[in-house]
């Protein structure tokens, strides 16, 4: 039984020093060997990209094969892979889409205010984003 509950518990990574051009595509072949479920670039206060990723992952191990890419190179620059809690994702994803401002890790809203249908909710979009 736990080990139902344990695979439907997604991990999370963020991405840091990517190159600007860098591509949902890039990243999904830079983690070749995990499932992905999701993943976005943010952007900065310009509308360009950040140099920042956040990833959903399957699994742990999915997480734990990607954390293997830390600091490896995606085209000329070496990415810094480091796991993240779902909080964060979820709230850097709600910055990033909202208001197209920057994402920052300091202190605007966080979710931990978001409650379970709107996680739901979220959940239901992601994995339409997924399959379109």
């Amino acid at each position: 039984e736990n080990d139902k509950k344990k695979t439907q518990q997604y991990t999370f990574l963020k991405l840091s020093g990517l190159v600007w051009s860098a591509t949902k595509e890039d990243i999904r072949t830079f983690l070749h060997d995990c499932k992905i479920r999701e993943v976005f670039i943010t952007n900065n206060e310009k509308g360009k990209p950040s140099g920042n990723a956040f990833v959903c992952f399957e699994s742990d191990a999915d997480m734990e094969k990607a954390i293997a890419h830390n600091r490896e190179n995606l085209r000329e620059r070496y990415v810094i892979v480091e796991e993240i809690e779902e909080q964060e994702f979820l709230k850097e994803k709600e910055w990033d889409r909202n208001s197209n401002q920057p994402s920052k890790t300091s202190s605007h809203l966080t979710t931990s205010s978001l409650g379970e249908i709107e996680k739901q909710e979220f959940l239901k979009e992601t994995e339409w984003d997924r399959n379109s």
